[in-house]
Order: structure tokens, then C-alpha cells, then sequence
């Protein structure tokens, strides 16, 4: 089809519109049509026009180098790894002649490798070295059992010799020296057949004109010597003769230069014999800016190559005649292998990796192509390491992080924060006495203490934290608050034990949250990062296979699976893990209604409908990511399942609690959720820090921040109250003053005059002198009964047992009932 666009076009021209409008002569233009058309009916006859020339969407792939210039000179066709990552190896296709440097040889091209991960550069020390680059369409060829013969003309100029020396070191980066041979036309005689070697390469492809030429008579010995089976030939599945010439058979008075010239051409037009099934024949007008009368004659070469299995062209162009001869025998090859080793502990942690091969000229230093290799390997959850460490390594690093972690923090919440808190109690609450009449704040200075009713001094240390002025010395003797510290005063009260820095009171009241905050987070982590996120992908991938009604072991499910794998394998089961931990440390410190066994069970049901939630939920959005083809990590999708998330645990934790979730949460559960994500990608995308222990700082980060959310919302626990009634009026009794005033924070109850609270007014109850105790364990309130019988939600319990109080639990003892509260103001 080629040859027939070439004649209509060549008829084109010959017609010559002209810009003025002018035409030549009417039968001049159908002399022309006519001739164009007699030819191509004559091509037709001879073998078909598909058969002359192989089909191309564009004539210009073997008539015109304009288009390719802007083809790519290489593409990738596919990149493989080895086990354990350390070597893989990415394959190309040249796709337009590159010239003839086989990339393999170093004393010919420099090639340098380039890897960024997410367009970012990867520092030095983590980019693969190029270990070597194997030809791998010269194997295809040699198992194929494909050897070619190339003839080359060399009665022709120097500058085309020049040229059929170069065409024949491109043919040499897809054939080894072992299977490409050369012989060469010296105008009455054709040499023997010989190894494109080195030496062949560099001194025979030198210019012999001669008034003389038998092209046809060393096409034909060539033909026999392959069809004869010589021992360059023996046993070969397949056999290229490939002649490159200008075809000029004629001399310049049109007589055949060869006297057996039309017997000749009986013989190449015959067709092919038995001896011959083995052969492919091909024509490279290498002569192609020369026009001579005798053109008609060269169809005895296309039906010659016809016959044979192949094709005539016009001017040589390798990667077509390549993928021609591919095609002929079936073959689908790449043409080279480059194997790369990732230096020890490259990571890769789902970025988009490009693997850039940059080939330049060994001599000029200019550039002959550049190749880059895109793909994806691992996530941020399940990075792969090459001969990275070992899963126990990871986790002990992490719990040792863990650690250091949770002891930094204890150390700011007991020691710092208070410090801090109580050096701006000092700055703005304690003064020093001047005498006189002395005001702060508007309200005038008392002059005696309030509790010891001693004058002031001039130079003593006063606090004026409430109107309750009293001596410093006082303030920290009474507990570091004033007498009156309770509903009558409310901002009395400032708790540093500067004598005792250990003392669990001075430590801020987010202490407790955070400090479980992190341990349940690195439970999460352990569980996580040791095997959660590995049985997480069963379900994945029966899921997905399901919903797109495909086979898993089918080419169209693999493809699938690996469209989805990256981002929806992992995080559900960081949703499943991060959820049910986080919902059992919240719940732990926000349910204090129920008896231990109950408490247990509350936790557990909370946690586990919190993690199906959270599983459930990250699938979904993974799924939708994957619909809408976001394959990428966005910010306009990606916060929306990790603050449902927060809020879900928030709400598992707390639902029918005291505490009562506000709007601030959902704001903060947004921040803390970006942050936990992107935080450390942006950071270490193209480092090789382990980014599994790193890991764990996302997992406690969020916790914390949710943490505090919550904790900002829950009540104080530091105003311990007995809502007293029964045998006596209705009364709330503050039990947090005794805890403060007692040095072992313990408030007894009974009919002694000895005890704290004296239930002198149970008159019809049995009572006995010391009937409980009610003390605090770390924040925890407990009753205690030391004697007699106490009924605890309408349960009895006897003497030396114990339960926990907790807000809203009812006790009596004899007639008297009581309730203990937990005020937050």
C-alpha cells in the first residue's frame, strides 16, 4: 500500500499545480496519471500491494524522517524486581533509530541513572547503580535461530558507503557479532561471507567503484550458499538476506550490465523453492536521492523479496525493518534489559518512583535519549525495605521511641506545666506587703491573714488569688487554697507542692488522658505494623473481585487488584486497629458507672463496633477514591474519613456519659487528622529513614490531639462531693476539702466523734463508731468498710470490702443515703 501511495504521489508532482493557477498541459497530466497507474496495476499483478511494502499508519515511518523527531526514542515496557528488591531490571523498546551504539558497551555510550520519588530527588546515597545492560533482542534472536547475511554494495560513492557501514552497526545492536554476517559487491565479483567483526567494521566498507556491477549475480549466490546449507548457515531456524544497494542494473545506455541479465532475472522472480523455506529476503534502496530510467526493472527485487517472505524500502530505516522481520516470524521481543541494585535500606513507601536513564555518546558527551521508568512499590503503612530490618528490630525501636515519648511527656505534665503554671501564680498573685492601704486589681488589700488573723508585715510574701487574703506561708500550710475554698469561694485554689515536686496533684489534668492516649497508641502501632495490615488485603481483595464480577487469577482481575492495592490494602485495617484501641483507652477513663465486669464489657462492645466503624469507613472511601480514579493522596478527600473517624471514637467513648461533645472537637479532630497525615510525607518522601517506627508519632500524635478533644470536654474530677439525705436534710458535703486537709486523704464516716463525718443525726440506724472510709486512690474515690454493713445500689457489702465511686453511685449507711457527685465548676 506504501508502494502505490509512493506512485500516486510521485504522479502528484508530476502534474505540478502552480501557484499562479497555471497549469501544464491537459495530456501531459493524464500521460502521467496513466503511467502512475499502469505501474501500480503491474505491482498489484506481481504479489498484491499489501505484500510489497509491510502496512504503517504513516508513509513518513519509512519514506520521511520529519515525524521522527518527535517520537520518543525509547519507551518502557515493563520493570520487574527480583525477590527481596535488591536488583530489578527495567525493559525498553527503541521506537526510531538511536544510531548503532550498543548500549551494553561502555567504550561507546555513558549511561547515568536518576531517581526521584514524587518529583523530589532522592539524596546519593539512596539511587540505584546501573549493574549492566543486557541486549535483549540479540538472545531473542540467537534462541530464535536467526542469522543475517547483509550485502553490501560498495560500487557506489564513499558518503553511501559510509552510510551502509552505519546501517549495518545499527542491525549490530540487535544481532551478536555471531550471528550477523557481511559480504560485499565489488562490481563484477562478491566476496565470501564474513563475521561482522570489529576488524570487518573498521577496514572493509571502503568505496570500489566500477563502470560494472552484478547485483543480481551475488543476490543469487548469496540465495544458494544459504540455501546450500554451508556451516555458517547449518541448522538455523531462520535465514535474513538483507541486500543494500541502489539496484542499478542497467548502464547509463540502458544495457544490462551483467550478459545473463534476463536469465538472472528469471531466476530471482522464480518462485521459492524447498531449499529456500528457510530464507528472508530484503531490498534497501540505500541510493535515495537518485532517480534513474530503469526504476521498472527493480520489481524484479520487491517480487525477488516478495516471494521470500519480505519487502523492499526505500532508504533504511533498522526499527522498521526490525519490527517487519518481527512480525514475518512471529517474534514479540524488547531490545534491552537494564538491571539496577537499590543500595541497602532504600525505601519505598507507595511514592511514585521514577527511575530516569539518561544515554549519552561516550566520546561527545551529547545525549542519544532519555528513558524514565515510573512505578509505584509498598505504602506508607507497609514500606518495602531492601534488606531492611527485621519486623522485631521495628518494633523495639518503636516501643523504645514509645517510651521516650511517654516519659517526655509525663516529665512536661508533672514538672514543666506546673512550673510554668505556678511562676505566673507567683507573678500575678503573690505580692510583697508595703503596708498602708494597698490594692490589686481594684479590690482593696486586707491587713491581717485570713487564716492565721495575723497582721501583715511589711515584706511579707501575700497572696491575693481570691478575697481571701492570707500569707504565703498560710496558703502553702493549708493546702496551697484558702479556707473558704469551696461554694462560697471559687477561685481560691492554686495546687503546687513546690516542697514535693512528685506529688500527683501538681500534674496538669490532661495528664491522664495523654499519658493513656499514648500507651493505647502504641498498642495500635505494635499490633498494626506486626501483622493487622498483612490479613487486612483477604478481605480487600475478595471484596473488590466481587464488585467488579472478575476472576482474581485473570489477566483483567490482576489488573483490578493492582489499581486498587495501594491505598485501600492498609487503610482499613489502620481504621479497624487505631479504632479499637483508641475507643478502649478513652472508654477506660470516661466509664465509671458500671461494675468492673460490666465496665469490661461496656469497653469491649464500645471498641469493637468503634473498629468495625472505622474499617467500614476507610473501605468505603477507598473504594469511592477508587471510582472517582483519585490515586493519589489529596487534601479535598482525604480529611473527610479521618475526622469521621475522630469523631466516631469520640462518640464510641462517651456516648451515655457525662461528657457532652462540642463543636470545637470536629475542628480539632480535623487538624489533628491532617496533621497525622501529612506531616511526615512531605518530610521524608525522599529519605531513607525507617518510616515504620516513624510511624508510631502519626499513631500518637492523633491520639493525643483527639485525647485532649475529648478530655477539654470532660469534667474536672477535683470537687468530690456527698449529696447526703434520709435521716437528715439535704445536704451536699464537700469531701474534696478533707482530701486536701488530710495528709492521708481519707474521710471517715460513723458515729465516733473521731470521725470525719459524724452521723450523729441516724438516730433509728445502725451505725457503728466507724462504720467506712472514703479515700482517694490516685484519682480514683473508693469506699471502704471497716465495720457493720453498707448497702452499695442495693447491694451488701460487708466488713474490709471495697467498690469504686464514681459519679452518681449510691451508697447507704443505716438510714442515711448517700450520693457521690463529681462537679466540674
Amino acid at each position: 500500500m506504501e508502494y502505490m501511495l509512493h506512485v500516486i504521489e510521485r504522479g502528484r508532482h508530476t502534474a505540478d499545480i502552480r501557484p499562479n493557477g497555471c497549469r501544464q498541459p491537459l495530456s501531459s497530466v493524464l500521460y502521467s496519471l496513466c503511467f502512475g497507474l499502469a505501474l501500480l496495476l503491474f505491482s498489484v499483478a506481481l504479489s498484491g500491494c499489501d505484500e510489497l511494502f509491510p502496512s504503517a499508519d504513516n508513509i513518513d515511518d519509512f519514506f520521511g524522517e520529519d515525524d521522527e523527531e518527535q517520537v520518543e526514542p525509547m519507551k518502557v515496557t515493563g520493570v520487574e524486581f527480583m525477590p527481596g528488591y535488591k536488583e530489578f531490571s527495567v525493559r525498553t523498546k527503541i521506537l526510531r533509530d538511536i544510531g548503532p551504539y550498543f548500549l551494553g558497551d561502555s567504550s561507546q555510550v555513558k549511561i547515568s541513572v536518576h531517581e526521584t520519588a514524587d518529583g523530589i530527588p532522592l539524596n546519593r546515597a539512596s539511587q540505584p547503580s546501573l549493574k549492566r545492560v543486557r541486549n535483549v533482542g540479540a538472545d531473542a534472536i540467537d534462541s530464535a535461530g536467526i542469522k543475517m547475511l547483509v550485502l553490501v554494495d560498495l560500487t557506489l560513492p564513499q558518503d553511501i558507503v559510509d552510510r551502509e557501514r552505519r546501517y549495518v552497526g545499527e542491525a549490530l545492536t540487535a544481532f551478536s557479532h555471531e550471528n550477523l554476517f557481511v559480504a560485499f559487491l565489488r562490481g563484477d565479483s562478491v566476496s565470501e561471507t564474513l563475521l561482522a567483526s570489529k576488524y570487518v567494521m573498521d577496514n572493509y566498507f571502503v568505496s570500489q567503484p566500477s563502470p560494472t556491477k552484478m547485483l543480481y549475480r551475488a543476490i543469487l549466490k548469496k540465495k544458494n550458499e544459504i540455501a546450500s546449507n554451508q556451516p555458517h548457515w547449518y541448522g538455523d531456524k531462520h535465514c535474513v538476506l538483507l541486500v543494500m544497494s541502489d539496484g542499478k542494473v542497467y548502464s547509463d545506455n540502458n544495457i544490462p550490465m551483467d550478459a545473463d541479465h534476463y536469465m538472472l532475472q528469471q531466476q530471482l522472480m522464480a518462485p521459492r523453492s524447498a531449499a529456500d523455506k528457510r530464507l528472508v529476503a530484503y531490498f534497501v534502496d540505500v541510493n535515495d536521492s537518485k532517480k534513474h530510467s530503469n526504476e521498472i526493472d527493480n520489481d524484479v527485487l520487491k517480487v525477488f523479496c516478495s516471494y521470500n517472505r519480505g519487502t523492499c524500502l526505500k532508504g533504511f530505516h533498522w526499527i522498521s525493518l526490525r519490527d517487519i522481520l518481527y512480525a514475518r516470524l512471529g517474534m514479540k521481543t524488547d531490545d534491552n534489559e537494564f538491571i539496577l541494585t537499590n543500595p541497602d535500606y532504600r525505601i519505598y513507601r507507595g511514592s511514585l518512583s521514577t527511575v530516569t536513564f539518561n544515554i549519552k555518546q561516550a566520546d561527545t558527551d551529547s545525549l542519544i535519549a532519555s528513558v524514565p521508568a515510573s512505578f509505584r512499590l509498598g505504602s506508607i503503612y507497609d514500606p518495602i525495605i531492601v534488606n531492611g530490618r527485621s519486623i522485631y528490630y521495628v518494633v523495639a525501636a518503636g516501643l523504645i521511641l514509645g517510651f521516650i515519648i511517654l516519659l517526655g511527656v509525663w516529665l512536661l505534665f508533672q514538672f514543666v506545666i506546673p512550673y510554668i503554671r505556678y511562676r505566673l501564680f507567683l507573678k500575678k498573685y503573690v505580692i510583697t506587703y508595703t503596708g498602708g492601704n494597698m490594692s490589686v486589681g481594684g479590690h482593696a488589700v486586707a491587713k491581717k491573714c485570713y487564716l492565721c488573723k495575723g497582721d501583715f508585715q511589711p515584706g511579707d510574701q501575700v497572696v491575693v488569688k481570691c478575697e481571701h487574703t492570707m500569707h504565703k506561708n498560710c496558703w502553702d500550710d493549708n493546702d496551697y487554697h484558702c479556707p473558704e475554698y469551696s461554694d462560697r469561694c471559687k477561685d481560691g485554689s492554686h495546687y503546687y507542692n513546690h516542697h514535693q515536686l512528685y506529688d500527683p496533684r501538681n500534674a496538669s489534668f490532661y495528664m491522664k488522658w495523654v499519658l493513656v492516649a499514648i500507651v493505647t497508641a502504641i498498642v495500635a502501632w505494635v499490633v498494626f505494623i506486626t501483622f493487622a495490615h498483612r490479613y487486612s488485603g483477604v478481605f480487600f481483595r475478595i471484596l473488590i473481585l466481587f464488585i467488579y464480577g472478575v476472576d482474581g487469577s485473570s489477566a483483567e482481575g490482576a489488573e483490578v487488584l493492582d489499581h486498587y492495592n495501594v491505598f485501600v490494602n492498609l487503610l482499613p485495617s489502620f481504621g479497624l486497629t487505631i479504632g479499637f484501641f483508641l475507643t478502649s483507652g478513652f472508654a477506660y477513663l470516661t466509664i465509671r458507672h458500671r461494675s468492673l465486669k460490666h465496665r469490661v464489657q461496656q469497653i469491649l462492645m464500645r471498641s469493637m463496633m468503634a473498629s468495625i466503624a472505622c474499617f467500614l469507613l476507610f473501605l468505603f472511601a477507598r473504594l469511592l477514591a477508587g471510582l472517582l480514579r483519585i490515586t493519589d493522596y489529596t487534601l479535598l478527600f482525604d480529611w473527610v474519613p479521618w475526622t469521621i473517624m475522630a469523631y466516631i471514637i469520640a462518640f464510641s467513648a462517651t456516648v451515655g456519659t457525662r461528657i457532652r461533645l462540642r463543636k470545637l472537637l470536629v475542628f480539632l479532630a480535623v487538624i489533628t487528622g491532617f496533621l497525622s497525615m501529612y506531616i511526615w510525607p512531605p518530610l521524608f518522601a525522599a529519605t531513607q529513614v525507617d518510616f515504620r517506627v516513624l510511624i508510631l508519632v502519626s499513631f500518637i500524635l492523633f491520639s493525643v490531639g483527639l485525647s485532649l478533644c475529648i478530655a477539654h470536654d470532660a469534667p474536672r474530677s477535683d470537687r468530690y462531693f456527698l449529696h447526703v439525705s434520709g435521716a437528715v436534710k439535704d445536704m451536699d458535703i464537700a469531701l474534696y476539702k478533707w482530701f486536701r486537709s488530710d495528709p492521708h486523704m481519707r474521710v471517715t464516716l460513723g458515729r465516733s466523734i473521731d470521725c470525719s463525718l459524724q452521723l450523729s443525726w441516724d438516730t433509728e440506724g445502725v451505725v457503728a463508731p466507724q462504720h467506712a472510709e472514703i479515700y482517694l486512690d490516685g484519682d480514683v474515690v473508693m469506699l471502704h468498710v471497716l465495720e457493720g454493713e453498707v448497702f452499695v445500689d442495693n447491694r451488701l457489702m460487708k466488713e474490709d470490702e471495697t467498690c469504686e465511686l464514681y459519679h452518681g453511685r449510691q451508697f447507704s449507711i443505716g438510714r442515711t443515703n448517700f450520693v457521690y457527685i463529681e462537679k466540674d465548676k
